[in-house]
């Protein structure tokens, strides 16, 4: 019975999907195409340009700070190689469409020569130099996010990607594991912070499969690897394959165990001699990060399922105006509701923060996300107090009844300090 409440409510709280001939931003929905974990993808064309929709289709957190990770990169110019979001709407992420195949089905569709493998090792090795010198970290690098045509190579999926200048999403908590643990570093899989040298460990794992055409780990290393992740090495490539002795030790590097032992994207590249045949070896993405600075008042803003997050969104935006000001918003989700509550509290939440932070991004706000799942909501906001010290909080007002336990928990002064609390109606 509980089963049943908890998939009534589940698909209850599920957008509805796009449908072909439907037009966003005058991009004319085509097809949808069968891929996506959290996410249905579509194909869109605008004139002659194809574009990819992603619309958001989960109830899962984590999935839900990728999307909206992921969407501050629109404020990033395009930039060939890579393929991050360029438009958005309520539903999820518009991108350029992109080209030829992933890694994994270009190898087994094409059957490339050593030559022309290397060759796009040589890129790939460029486009990681490239971003780590932007200050992005993809932190999420794997066969299925790499799409190889015959003259280009670029990169996908920068949902979990780190940018200089960005609030990480995941600072209180642990940073999802990448989507195919073959390619994931030792530390990524111990719950660890990630820096390049974890996009460098991928790109290891990644050049092993360029050069022998499988993966480093057989199917009992990959099980070991969930257990011990930090004493399972890789299998050693061939040394009878036709490359030279070199590359086999810029592989075997990359995949260290020990992080600070891996070279950095630069130097691969150059092993691999890619400044000799690319045009802009020390080019770099042009943005500029997200201002900072001790005089800009901290403000956190916690946005509930309820209809005052519209409100509370205003609100910031209205403070963003008069003052240059960075805001935090957190969702917290209740870890004691009922079966099947639970469900639509957090679909109407995600509804109502994406909205929210949609209007956030052309308003130019600064701001981050935390979502919270099973707590005690009280007891996160005590602690997130004492952590972050902001200088205001916005709190819906309660219009129709006392103020809420988890409103009287900001008339503590030992709870506010410093902080000044503004009741939004």
């Amino acid at each position: 019975m509980w089963s049943a409440l908890e998939n009534m409510a589940f698909r209850e709280s599920l957008p509805i999907p796009l449908e072909t001939g439907r037009s966003i931003h005058d991009i004319l929905v085509r097809s949808q195409l069968s891929r996506g974990r959290y996410n249905l993808h579509f194909q869109g064309m605008r004139g002659l340009k194809p574009y990819l929709f992603k619309q958001f289709y989960c109830l899962d957190t984590n999935a839900f700070l990728r999307w909206q990770n992921e969407a501050r990169f629109i404020g990033l110019p395009q930039h060939s190689g890579y393929i991050w979001p360029c438009e958005e709407w309520r539903g999820g992420l518009i991108s350029p469409f992109q080209e030829g195949l992933q890694l994994g089905q270009w190898l087994e569709a094409k059957q490339p020569s050593l030559q022309v493998r290397l060759e796009k090792a040589e890129q790939l090795a460029q486009r990681i130099t490239c971003l780590h010198r932007s200050g992005i970290q993809h932190r999420n690098l794997s066969p299925t996010n790499i799409w190889v045509a015959d003259e280009t190579l670029q990169i996908s999926d920068f949902g979990t990607a780190a940018c200089h200048g960005w609030d990480d999403f995941w600072t209180d908590s642990v940073l999802p594991v990448a989507d195919d643990t073959l390619y994931a570093s030792p530390e990524s899989l111990q719950g660890k912070t990630c820096d390049q040298s974890h996009d460098m460990y991928a790109f290891g794992s990644l050049l092993y499969l360029l050069l022998t055409n499988k993966s480093p780990f057989g199917s009992v290393k990959q099980l070991l690897r969930q257990v011990m992740p930090g004493s399972v090495t890789p299998a050693p490539p061939p040394s009878t394959n036709g490359v030279s002795a070199r590359i086999h030790d810029l592989a075997t590097a990359c995949m260290a165990a020990d992080p600070t032992d891996r070279p950095t994207a630069a130097e691969a590249a150059q092993e691999l001699n890619c400044y000799e045949n690319s045009a802009h070896p020390q080019e770099r993405i042009q943005f500029s990060p997200n201002p900072v600075g001790s005089n800009r008042r901290k403000i956190m803003v916690f946005i509930k399922d309820d209809e005052r997050a519209v409100s509370l969104f205003d609100a910031a935006i209205r403070q963003a105006e008069q003052k240059p000001s960075l805001f935090l918003f957190v969702g917290l989700i209740p870890g004691n509701l009922p079966s099947g509550h639970t469900e639509r509290f957090i679909g109407r939440l995600y509804r109502k923060l994406s909205q929210g932070l949609m209007r956030c991004r052309q308003h130019g706000l600064s701001w981050s996300l935390r979502v919270f799942e099973n707590t005690v909501p009280e007891r996160t906001a005590r602690i997130l107090f004492e952590q972050y010290r902001p200088d205001q909080a916005y709190l819906g007002k309660a219009t129709t009844k006392p103020l809420s336990t988890f409103s009287r928990l900001f008339q503590d002064k030992k709870v506010r300090s410093n902080t000044q609390i503004e009741y939004i109606a």
